[in-house]
């Protein structure tokens, strides 16, 4: 299912983008001195994960024809319920060989009307600060002005809890679906804290071993 895997990567894309926002944000205060070595560094990333985020989502909820988005999925499922037959499930596994009882145990009957809820689901997120985000700030903005962009990032925040409650319902979604077509489930799990520590720890050792080695100085001097 085309459809599926590409707005998978997508909300992958933007879970990766989001959850780097979200831990930096919040180990940010036990590493003041590190991120103030490179202060425009590390609010320049802040920014472009903020913007990575918010431009991703919308594509994911964008009800136009421009992008691939959870509503041509599910428009797509709604006019073609038949590929979701029990019949039609068991021959596609028995195709890829992944066939057996506990899989079609789990399958669901898939109905215009299970659609139609769903729909209604992804139309009832909270969403409407990041569309207006997109059509009444990002639109007076040149394209090719990233740093520009950035800045309206900032004026224009992310509220987290309603970006992960979009996150979390099209990830359900996109598995519901998928776990009915294939037997299959995708995580938007993403391990990045380590990577960030790490990170700042490194700086972290690097200004103790300089503020020691500029302290010996001093004292031979």
């Amino acid at each position: 299912m085309a459809y599926h895997d590409k707005l998978r990567n997508e909300l992958n894309n933007v879970s990766v983008h989001f959850t780097i926002r979200q831990h930096l944000i919040a180990i940010g205060g036990s590493y003041l001195d590190e991120i103030n070595v490179a202060p425009t560094f590390f609010t320049s990333t802040l920014d472009a994960h903020n913007l990575a985020t918010l431009m991703g989502i919308n594509r994911l909820i964008d009800t136009s024809d421009r992008h691939l988005s959870i509503y041509s999925l599910l428009d797509f499922v709604k006019e073609n319920t038949a590929i979701f037959t029990k019949k039609a499930f068991v021959k596609r596994l028995r195709l890829l060989g992944r066939y057996d009882e506990i899989a079609l145990k789990d399958k669901t009957k898939v109905t215009a009307q299970v659609v139609e809820s769903d729909i209604q689901r992804v139309r009832n997120l909270p969403t409407s600060h990041m569309r207006r985000w997109r059509n009444e700030i990002l639109a007076h903005v040149k394209s090719d002005s990233v740093l520009q962009r950035m800045k309206v990032s900032r004026t224009h925040p992310i509220v987290s809890q309603q970006v992960q409650k979009t996150i979390d319902t099209i990830d359900k979604i996109l598995n519901f679906y998928l776990l009915n077509f294939r037997a299959e489930t995708w995580a938007t799990t993403t391990v990045v804290e380590g990577q960030i520590k790490y990170l700042l720890d490194a700086i972290r050792f690097y200004v103790q071993e300089h503020d020691r080695k500029y302290k010996q100085v001093l004292r031979e001097n």
